[in-house]
């Protein structure tokens, strides 16, 4: 039931305050619902920026590795950079 259908049927003040009480707990049931999915959403991402974190952090490691084993095998060949 809608707001204004009630107010219709039941009208007055003791209409408006129970409209009131109501939107209230409309809202904090809203607010609560949003603030799980808010946590739900967090919790995702911070799981995701953990995991690209890692792979982020292998990559450099085989970059590092990379850039040793170039470094080797220039001078080996004698290349002085």
């Amino acid at each position: 039931m809608d707001i204004p259908s009630f107010l219709a049927t039941y009208g007055g003040p003791g209409g408006l305050a129970v409209a009131a009480v109501w939107w209230t707990i409309s809202d904090r049931k809203f607010s609560a619902e949003r603030r799980a999915e808010l946590r739900e959403d967090i919790d995702r991402e911070q799981a995701d920026n953990a995991r690209i974190r890692a792979e982020n952090a292998e990559l450099h490691v085989k970059v590092a590795d990379l850039e040793a084993e170039n470094r080797l095998l220039r001078l080996e060949r004698g290349d002085p950079q």
